[in-house]
């Protein structure tokens, strides 16, 4: 086929669907509008909620069907009627063509494509849900239409609240899944956005901060997190100072998290004694100024048992892990991710404690907690993977090892640059295990009759 013929019959496509939405528009405005937010959409299973909740506040057209059931079907049946628009009832999801929504988007002006981008970012942020464990399995559902979305605001320079509250939303979500690289930017421009729109002192860019600090810290760029991690702190206590400020509560959970965040940024750097006060002055706030026995509370607990572990005090070590596992059982469900944090370090304190009979239990219900939240490729299942091999490898069974570290490594290797701290040490342990298995095993000597 000729490019001539290829342009020819692409013409022929976008004159039949310039005919057929406005015949959409003339039989239904508000199914024509639904195609024109589809065009900057993902093209693929585009869900349901998106439209059904997203365009509430939207106005125009929207308002006649966003509270009407009746009406949104109708709009829908009419929008699927020249079929570039398919509606999978049972999946409750959209499908539109890709060269189908490049034809819609070519036939709007650039003020037109600008408006409808915005106004599908809009209904992506009223649809997205906050990044809680509860809700992952919907910030999946909408995860790809999401991503478009923050392409959209990328591409545009949108600056609205709805804006930055997306893309803060969509990186939290890809942050949690270990999907670093892709939350960056995304993190990066939702705080500039917040900083233009707030100023740079306000508390919501506290927030901002510590969760760019977060993911700098989690890839191993500590210098680049640590004055992120203090501004945020900074920020907090100019806003705690001032007699008008009204939420202090909510200050001050900020407050005791930047405290938490500078406490593990040092104590990943085998700072100790710098990484203490931190988690006490967090631990302080938790537990006498807001009194309150949180997850957060347990996270904190958690990482100061991890400190006094390290350097080797297990007395003081056990009941803080032992009471954040308590609060963790109160809070969260039993599947939650977090919870095995605390379920993993205290199987390696059982093993450093030499109580060897404790340790595997712990450390496999924690590796089958991670990969059913996480997914069996998350960097946190890799530490368990290389935990548990660390304990085969202890008791010489090497075999049950090997493969472990080697799924440990390969997820390490595809998130990580080669100097993170996690890939380093994985790779000494994989090597030792390699030399221990080189080894010749020592033979008993014969005793003379």
């Amino acid at each position: 086929m000729t490019k001539k013929t290829t342009q020819k019959n692409r013409d022929t496509v976008a004159n039949d669907l310039a005919i057929s939405l406005a015949n959409t528009e003339q039989a239904n405005p508000a199914a024509a509008d639904l195609l024109r937010l589809c065009a900057f959409l993902h093209s693929e299973n585009i869900p349901e909620e998106i439209l059904k909740e997203g365009i509430k506040d939207l106005g125009g057209n929207f308002e006649r069907i966003a509270d009407d059931a009746a009406a949104w079907d109708e709009a829908m049946q009419e929008a699927c009627k020249a079929q570039f628009l398919r509606h999978n009832s049972s999946r409750k999801a959209l499908t539109m063509n890709r060269s189908t929504q490049e034809l819609l988007r070519q036939g709007q002006s650039d003020e037109e494509q600008r408006k409808w981008a915005e106004q599908a970012v809009r209904a992506m942020n009223n649809a997205f849900p906050d990044v809680e464990f509860a809700n992952w399995s919907t910030c999946q559902r909408l995860l790809r239409c999401a991503q478009t979305s923050t392409d959209w605001i990328l591409k545009w320079d949108f600056t609205s609240e709805e804006a930055a509250n997306l893309l803060s939303e969509t990186a939290s979500y890809l942050h949690e899944k270990g999907q670093y690289a892709q939350a960056r930017p995304l993190y990066e421009r939702a705080l500039a956005i917040r900083e233009q729109l707030l100023g740079k002192e306000h508390p919501e860019v506290a927030e901002n901060l510590n969760d760019l600090a977060s993911l700098y810290h989690i890839t191993g760029k500590y210098p680049q997190a640590k004055p992120l991690y203090e501004r945020a702190l900074d920020i907090v206590d100019a806003a705690l100072s001032k007699e008008e400020e009204s939420d202090t509560k909510k200050l001050h959970k900020k407050r005791a998290t930047s405290f938490n965040n500078l406490g593990s940024l040092h104590k990943a750097q085998r700072l100790f004694e710098e990484a203490k006060p931190y988690y006490e002055k967090a631990l302080d706030i938790w537990e006498n100024t807001l009194q309150e026995e949180s997850a957060n509370l347990a996270a904190t607990l958690n990482n100061l048992a991890g400190l006094y572990e390290a350097q080797g005090e297990y007395d003081i070590a056990k009941p803080m892990y032992e009471k954040a596992l308590d609060i963790w059982n109160e809070v969260v469900e039993d599947d939650h991710p977090n919870i095995s944090a605390t379920i993993n370090n205290l199987g390696g304190l059982y093993k450093a404690m030499g109580e060897d009979d404790k340790v595997q239990p712990l450390l496999q219900q924690a590796l089958a907690i991670r990969e059913n939240a996480l997914g069996e490729d998350h960097p946190d299942v890799a530490i368990s993977l290389n935990n548990l091999a660390e304990f085969y490898k202890s008791v010489g069974d090497y075999a049950q090892a090997k493969p472990m570290y080697d799924r440990a490594l390969k997820i390490l290797k595809k998130t990580f640059e080669s100097n993170h701290p996690h890939l380093t040490m994985c790779s000494k342990n994989y090597e030792h295990l390699l030399f221990l298995m080189r080894k010749p095993k020592k033979r008993r000597s014969k005793r003379r009759k």
